[in-house]
């Protein structure tokens, strides 16, 4: 019996468009215990503010370049989002990341915003 949890299989899981910003795209990859795991991409020249800023985010550069508040995160690098930091994350040649954050509460209609980087 296995007791791994939620398992995803990432390439199984379609990119989709994110909501906040041209030139960037989201898989939400698993939930547990109100976190949400996201594996992000930015095209060349995208931008974005980092999901889960308000209350402090973990990253983790797969490959390219992600630049957030003047700093170069390069493939290998995990980085804390402290809580409250309104940087927000670019890339002027493409990046893939992992972020870890609190999952938003839904809104008052009862659909989920959470996933949105």
């Amino acid at each position: 019996m296995s007791t791994a949890g939620n398992i995803a299989l990432a390439a199984a899981i379609p990119w989709r468009p994110s909501p906040r910003a041209p030139r960037v795209y989201v898989k939400d990859l698993a939930t547990a215990d109100g976190y949400l795991m996201q594996l992000v991409r930015y095209d060349a020249g995208g931008v974005a503010p980092i999901e889960g800023a308000a209350t402090g985010a973990l990253l983790y550069v797969v490959n390219g370049e992600l630049i957030y508040d003047g700093q170069r995160f390069w493939p290998g690098t995990a980085a804390v989002i402290p809580p409250s930091c309104d940087a927000e994350g670019r890339s002027d040649s493409g990046c893939t990341f992992v972020c870890v954050h609190r999952a938003e509460p839904p809104p008052e209609t009862g659909e989920s915003e959470s996933g949105r980087p």
